[in-house]
């Protein structure tokens, strides 16, 4: 995770006036040191309150033109409880999430990254067990010719599939009758992008009214 203070005017965060959050999922480089080919990562922690026990573990390994890293993680935290003492009931969850990752070095002018990150939740919420399930895929492919910078080409696509599951009630009641229920919600994007070098770019606004 990457933190800007202030005013930013970056991709990242244009026009954020108290600053920017940039977070990113677990790569390659987070798991393998300079120079290695194969490693692991593994994290664990332990917290009072009801927070239990979090762990994550990856692994990654690489030949130089093809990498792949995986991770998953999970954490199991029961109801805590409050200033007073007071335990807050339907607050513990049971999670699991998880990633796969490859980069390929089609030529020294070709690259394609493909990734899939995935999540579970489990949890009691509006008087019924629920869980809640999401994937989202990637593909980017990127073509940069190394004999001319007139070319710089970036294509994306990616494809989001959430999807919320109404189990059972969590008391009997004759009104509680949405068991089964499913709410799911599917978004497929594709786009392209070609950089031009900064001789051919349009100036800005504010370069344009100065000159």
């Amino acid at each position: 995770m990457d933190i800007a203070r202030g005013a930013v005017s970056t991709a990242g965060g244009a026009g954020a006036l108290s600053g920017a959050a940039n977070f990113r999922t677990l790569d390659i480089i987070d798991v393998l040191k300079p120079g290695q080919l194969v490693g692991a990562l593994s994290t664990g922690s332990w917290g009072t309150n009801g927070q239990s026990w979090t762990g994550m573990q990856a692994g990654a390994v690489t030949n130089g033109r093809a990498d792949f890293v995986g991770a998953i993680s999970g954490r199991n935290p029961e109801d805590f409880k409050n200033g007073d003492g007071l335990t807050v009931p339907f607050t513990g969850q049971d999670l699991t999430s998880g990633l796969v990752k490859g980069e390929f070095l089609l030529t020294e002018e070709q690259k394609i990254k493909i990734g899939g990150v995935f999540y579970r939740n489990e949890f009691i919420a509006n008087s019924y067990y629920q869980t809640l399930e999401s994937a989202i895929f990637t593909a980017n492919y990127h073509y940069k010719p190394v004999h001319t910078e007139m070319i710089n080409l970036k294509v994306n696509a990616y494809r989001s599939d959430v999807t919320m599951t109404y189990l059972r009630p969590f008391i009997v009641s004759p009104f509680l009758a949405a068991a089964g229920r499913v709410i799911q919600d599917v978004v497929s994007i594709r786009a392209a992008k070609a950089a031009l070098p900064a001789p051919f770019r349009r100036p800005s606004s504010a370069t344009a009214s100065s000159t």
